[in-house]
């Protein structure tokens, strides 16, 4: 017996041997999905991580407690099976932020980036003390941030784009580790790690829960809402970013403060997209999955945008680092 069909054998033997399992498409993630749907019962969804085991199963329910204990809505866990590093949970249907604003007025799409603005908000006010015994993913510190540079080195500028002149290396990852280290020097606030259109559910009631959840971890602030506004998926127009970041600021006090701070916001946001082109390289090369080459230049562009606001002496270091790796602007 496979082990899908042993989870499938536990999940008919849990919720009646009727019930009918659908696997959903997977994105970069080796997680698997089902839909389940018992004869006598709501649909629910059944999320197996082969590779993370019983700790991987810990992480998410961990983390979606932390989450929910802050007032932000995720779907509730009804069933786990440790020793097959299965959870199954509530199913909130499947309309993801990323296909409701296809259709969705100005206005509306407005009220969701607002509500996403809020809850990168409620997560990133996480106490971080109060929060990290839960949890067992480790900071997303300077190292850390340097170690996902470097894998865009690996991925995307010496793989894809073949580079091979040494000099142009060196300058890319002494310019990376500068990012890296401004990144994480005013400290850490706690980060969702993926949060954006495609891991925002809207509910019946239009409002939103977050999915995806299992790598929150401390991380330089500002990282959501980065991820949420800078997206290269959907690229959120000048009025959806601004909602975001009122929300934001609003909720965390930055107002106060006399706003959010550009040019970390900016450090951030480059950091954040050039990580995405390195994976984007790596799924496409090593996983068989060129779709992911088809979000590259999107990232580029945003990468370019970021660049604009950061320091003289660092913005002029990358805008001469990405004209040279040809970077769409």
């Amino acid at each position: 017996m496979t082990k899908t069909e042993e989870i499938l054998d536990t999940l008919r033997e849990k919720f009646g041997p009727k019930t009918e399992v659908v696997a959903l498409a997977a994105d970069a993630s080796v997680r698997r999905f089902f839909r389940l749907r018992p004869p006598d019962g709501s649909p629910l969804v059944a999320m197996v991580d082969p590779s993370g085991g019983a700790s991987a199963v810990n992480r998410m329910v961990s983390a979606r407690n932390c989450l929910d204990g802050a007032g932000i809505r995720v779907p509730r866990i009804v069933f786990r099976d440790d020793s097959r590093a299965l959870l199954v949970f509530e199913d909130l249907g499947d309309l993801l932020l990323v296909d409701a604003l296809r259709s969705a007025e100005h206005e509306r799409a407005a009220l969701w980036y607002r509500e996403a603005g809020r809850i990168a908000a409620a997560v990133a006010n996480l106490k971080i003390s109060e929060t990290a015994s839960c949890l067992q993913n480790p900071r997303l510190d300077e190292a850390a941030l340097y170690r996902e540079l470097e894998f865009f080195i690996e991925h995307d500028l010496l793989a894809r784009r073949g580079v091979g002149d040494r000099s142009l290396v060196n300058a890319a990852r002494e310019a990376c580790r500068e990012v890296a280290a401004r990144s994480a020097a005013p400290g850490l606030a706690y980060a969702h790690r993926d949060f954006h259109a495609r891991n925002l559910m809207v509910l019946e009631d239009r409002g939103l829960a977050v999915l995806d959840f299992q790598d929150l971890r401390p991380a330089p602030p500002y990282y959501d809402l980065a991820s949420l506004v800078r997206d290269p998926y959907v690229e959120p127009s000048a009025m959806l970013e601004a909602a975001a970041r009122e929300a934001f600021a609003a909720s965390t006090g930055e107002h106060a403060g006399g706003g959010i701070d550009e040019e970390l916001f900016a450090l951030v946001a480059l950091q954040r997209d050039l990580k995405a082109i390195g994976t984007y390289a790596f799924q496409a090369r090593h996983r068989s999955r060129p779709r992911f080459l088809e979000s590259i230049p999107a990232a580029e562009r945003l990468a370019v945008r970021a660049v604009r606001s950061l320091p003289r002496t660092l913005r002029e270091r990358f805008e001469s680092l990405l004209e040279d790796l040809g970077f769409a602007g």
